[in-house]
């Protein structure tokens, strides 16, 4: 699957109306949209993307959403053309329809300039506009182009059978103890319809979490996750160029926004995600997120300002037979990402739980090469924890991870060839992370952190 590329633009400039006697007086009209390219760039042709954003036009549009698509061709056609519909404020629908002319000998006028025109549903012309690309605004222009961590946001989902995809995120909220878990699924079984279902936990420092189901339904069309009353919208989808997490589900109802979160974690090797060369793959699009909001239980909000945490996927053929998760922050925008598995191929059901292992300290990522690293790494799992022991050329790792049974939820999953496992997850779990080096006078400590009741972290098992 090749990767998604998006950026945002803003022209702006007047419209004029037309009336019997010509066109009125010039009247202000300007649009922020952004471009959504799934197809390979291609310099000297032809690139078409889809473009969502707003349209504001005095006496015609307050701030409508638009949506249309974007033809690239500076080359080929020697053209951009913008192709936008919208609804006015008499609620009618309207199109502008404009392209640059470009030419290489005047390029800073032609590839600012976008000229076009305005039109009803039956074709009839009601204005025209001329619009400019403020250059000022050029660092932000270029500040919107994005590739990795968006497009690892896009469902990944094409049709085929036995397939299961995972939007899920985790956090804390440090004002108030609370630990939050919002998974998404969808499910394509072996026989019958792909589905979409999925759950909100909640896990208060003084009761005992909760849960609360959402779905199954049918499988709707789009680029993230989607059921109607829950919602995944990628950041290059909002107007607002952050991702979103809105939903309901029981007594429970989220409008949640997702910003920042660093580079990409690729707890498994990065060929593996794009090329799906492993049974199932887990990626960090977002490993520091923050989410603001608001969640409410059972009327009752609960006001995020600076939660915490991280924003993954999963995409595969289902569940391991024997799994351990977990995701911590661990400060100053260090974090650690530990997927510990034992695979249900045959062949590789009898081998020992392989943790992928994941720790940014000071902006680098260790271990550089994790399908290797995974060799010298250890997982022990207990009753209520587990831990992973091992050591990579000059470093070594300890990770202790207690999950108290009193602070977890235990879910059940149900995996595309309808086989069963169970999850024992837990949101204020206790993390102990000791990073050394082998220095001259003996091993040194790199990072060492405690994690008390704010560690994110999963035991499954099957039955």
């Amino acid at each position: 699957m090749g990767r998604v590329k998006h950026f945002s633009e803003t022209m702006s400039g007047t419209w004029q109306k037309k009336s019997e006697n010509g066109y009125e007086r010039p009247l202000p009209l300007s649009f922020t949209v952004t471009a959504l390219v799934e197809e390979a760039v291609k310099p000297l042709g032809t690139v078409n993307a889809e473009l969502r954003g707003t349209i504001e036009a005095e006496s015609l549009a307050k701030g409508s959403l638009a949506t249309g698509d974007l033809e690239m061709s500076p080359v080929e056609n020697k053209r951009i053309r913008y192709r936008l519909e919208f609804i006015g404020d008499d609620q009618k629908k309207y199109f502008f329809d404009g392209w640059k002319s470009i030419s290489w000998l005047r390029p800073l006028s032609t590839w600012t300039t976008l000229p076009g025109s305005i039109e009803d549903e039956e074709g009839n012309v009601v204005g025209k506009a001329e619009l400019k690309f403020d250059l000022s605004t050029t660092p932000k222009f270029l500040k919107s182009f994005g590739f990795e961590s968006r497009a690892l946001e896009t469902r990944r989902f094409d049709g085929k059978k036995g397939r299961l995809e995972v939007w899920y995120d985790t956090f804390s909220d440090p004002d108030t103890g609370y630990g939050y878990w919002l998974h998404h699924e969808i499910v394509s079984p072996l026989e019958g319809e792909a589905y979409a279902h999925g759950w909100i936990g909640v896990f208060p420092p003084d009761a005992s979490p909760i849960i609360e189901r959402f779905g199954p339904k049918p499988l709707k069309e789009g680029s993230s996750f989607d059921i109607g009353e829950v919602r995944v919208s990628p950041s290059y989808e909002s107007l607002q160029g952050t991702a979103l997490r809105i939903g309901s589900a029981g007594g429970i109802e989220w409008d949640l926004k997702v910003e920042g979160g660093d580079e990409p974690l690729y707890t498994f090797p990065k060929f593996s995600w794009e090329n799906e060369l492993l049974p199932a793959c887990q990626v960090v699009p977002h490993p520091s997120a923050i989410f603001s909001g608001t969640i409410k239980i059972n009327g009752k909000d609960q006001i995020l300002t600076r939660a915490k945490g991280g924003a993954a996927r999963i995409y595969g053929h289902g569940n391991a037979k024997k799994w351990a998760w977990l995701h911590g922050d661990l400060g100053g925008g260090d974090v650690i990402e530990v997927v510990a598995a034992v695979s249900m191929r045959k062949g590789l059901a009898k081998l020992r739980a392989l943790p992928f292992i994941q720790i940014r300290i000071d902006g680098k990522d260790w271990p550089k090469k994790p399908l290797f690293a995974a060799a010298k790494f250890r997982a022990t799992f207990f009753e209520h924890g587990f831990e992973i022991k091992g050591r990579l050329g000059r470093k070594r790792a300890t990770i202790k991870v207690d999950q108290p049974k009193e602070r977890c939820l235990e879910v059940a999953y149900k995996d595309p060839d309808g086989k069963s496992a169970t999850c024992i997850n837990c949101e204020r779990s206790d993390v102990y992370v000791l990073v050394e080096r082998r220095g001259r006078k003996g091993w040194e400590t790199v990072k060492e952190v405690k994690l008390e009741g704010n560690g994110h972290s999963e035991i499954g098992m099957r039955p």
